[in-house]
Parts: C-alpha cells; sequence; structure tokens
C-alpha cells in the first residue's frame, strides 16, 4: 500500500493492510467464486511445465495468501513451495527483483523470461544476475 498510496503514513498503510486481509478470510467463498485465471493462463502454465521449465510466482502478500489465490484459480499444481515468493515490509525479500535474483543464483540460473500481471517491475524481461 506504501507504493499505491505514497500519501499515506506506514501506520495507515499496516491498517489497511490488516483490514484487507481480514476482508479477504471473512469472505473467501464470495472472492473464490469470482476469480478466475486468465484466458490461456493454463494452457501456458501446461506448455511451460511440459517443456521442463521451471516456473515461480512473486507477488506483494504473503505466500500463504498466494498459495489460497493459486488453489482457487486453479494453477497451484505448477508450483512447488520453494517457488511461491511473498514479497513486502514483512517478508525476507525487500522487493520482487531481490527475490528473482535470490531464486536465480540459488539455482543457478543466468536469465530469465519475465511475464506480470501488473505493471512491470524490471527494465527488460531477462534481468542480469548481479
Amino acid at each position: 500500500f506504501e507504493y499505491l498510496l505514497p500519501k499515506l503514513s506506514l501506520d495507515e498503510c499496516k491498517k489497511l493492510q490488516a483490514d484487507c486481509l481480514q476482508n479477504q478470510k471473512e469472505n473467501w467463498e464470495i472472492i473464490r467464486s469470482i476469480i478466475k485465471p486468465t484466458g490461456h493462463a493454463l494452457d501456458v502454465l501446461s506448455q511451460i511445465k511440459k517443456a521442463g521449465h521451471q516456473q515461480i510466482v512473486i507477488s506483494n502478500t504473503r505466500p500463504s495468501d498466494i498459495v489460497l489465490f493459486l488453489d482457487a484459480v486453479g494453477i497451484r499444481e505448477y508450483f512447488d513451495n520453494d517457488q511461491i515468493f511473498g514479497v513486502n515490509a514483512l517478508q525476507t525479500h525487500n522487493s520482487k527483483a531481490e527475490a528473482l535474483i535470490g531464486y536465480m543464483k540459488n539455482n543457478n540460473f543466468d536469465q530469465v523470461v519475465c511475464s506480470f500481471s501488473q505493471g512491470n517491475q524490471f527494465s527488460s524481461g531477462y534481468p542480469p544476475v548481479p
């Protein structure tokens, strides 16, 4: 929320986040009935998996909430637990780029193809490994 609402204080952002998480818990069945994968997502993820490539998810939320979302939209099977990263002030990574670069280093990758659901947080599709 700090990025989306820069005029709010850190305390206000934390309160907003807590309220959103509570609302999500209380209304999960409604949320689950509405959210669906985007067109061709299942086919794309399936083809990537069949080709033997690894896939990861990096999101600005808690890993447990990401798993709930992946289950709800029917794509959890494409990601192992160590391929799911939550990035925010309460997590171990400061940014999506930091989480991705750490994963790449730990798994001996020297390049990656990125796909974004909201905005582009990298300058190119192949961020270099420092």
